[in-house]
């Protein structure tokens, strides 16, 4: 277990995480600091077994963020890891993140509970996408609907060739329904 004592760290002294595959919005970054302050801390790699000193190793973003809005310090959780650990660190910081879902319904409920979208990351065009989103029909919730269930064309040679592949079908498919069968035009 890591010792998780927050320290303020001096901003100038941070190094970012070198080929840091993560590609951020520091602008959004910035603006929920700028909004509601530094609310988390970013983690630092002491160095001590890398010789890097100080080197970000999740929290880049914010770093960047807190030195474009020109602050002096930012709290940090300091570590002390291999570049093994710290790779892996790294990694599994953005990529849990990334495996998140949201319930959207949820989610618009908090928006619309707010007087503005300032520092949350969302715009007013977030917001209008998500509510047309949520007000479209769901086509899939009627089993007989297109939607409920993906369309093939398949073309056969007789109907009897078609009533025989259906009949495999069905047996993994119960629903499984022929749309139309159309007889080859032997005369031309």
């Amino acid at each position: 277990m890591h010792d998780l004592t927050i320290r303020n760290l001096p901003v100038a002294d941070l190094a970012l995480l070198p080929g840091n595959p993560r590609q951020g919005d520091v602008g959004a970054v910035s603006e929920s600091m700028r909004v509601n302050g530094i609310y988390q801390p970013i983690i630092v790699n002491a160095g001590t077994l890398t010789g890097r000193p100080f080197e970000v190793i999740a929290g880049n973003h914010r770093a960047q963020a807190a030195r474009a809005l020109g602050h002096e310090t930012i709290p940090a959780v300091v570590l002390d890891v291999d570049d093994d650990a710290a790779t892996r660190i790294a990694l599994a910081d953005n990529r849990t993140s990334d495996l998140a879902t949201y319930d959207d319904d949820a989610l618009l409920v908090m928006l619309r509970g707010l007087d503005d979208l300032a520092g949350t990351g969302y715009d007013p065009d977030d917001l209008d996408d998500l509510t047309r989103d949520l007000d479209a029909p769901d086509l899939g919730e009627d089993p007989t609907t297109p939607a409920a269930f993906p369309a093939v064309v398949v073309m056969f040679r007789t109907e009897a060739e078609r009533d025989t592949a259906l009949e495999r079908i069905r047996d993994d498919h119960e629903q499984a329904q022929p749309i139309a069968y159309t007889p080859k035009n032997q005369g031309a």
